[in-house]
């Protein structure tokens, strides 16, 4: 299983995918990759391990994402958890 980046992601400097942009694909065990939804934001040094991440959410620096997040939701703090809602 691999994860999925849409090109609409906006990665900030400094977050990783294997190498670069940190997301984690160690969710293979209990079966689920970790998947990045549209128009998502993810601060410097945040850390995704395999979990699903909605459409238009915001990922603060440092943040380790854990658990799915719901669309709209601005996450950080380790683990992550839901500080409030991306209201456009």
């Amino acid at each position: 299983m691999t994860g999925e980046i849409p090109d609409h992601a906006a990665p900030g400097a400094g977050p990783a995918v294997a190498a670069s942009l940190r997301v984690l694909d160690i969710g293979e065990a209990n079966g689920v990759a970790p998947v990045i939804g549209g128009d998502v934001h993810i601060s410097p040094n945040a850390v995704i391990i395999g979990a699903r991440i909605g459409d238009r959410v915001g990922i603060r620096a440092g943040a380790v994402v854990t658990k799915d997040v719901p669309d709209d939701a601005d996450v950080g703090g380790v683990p992550a958890r839901i500080l409030g809602t991306r209201i456009l």
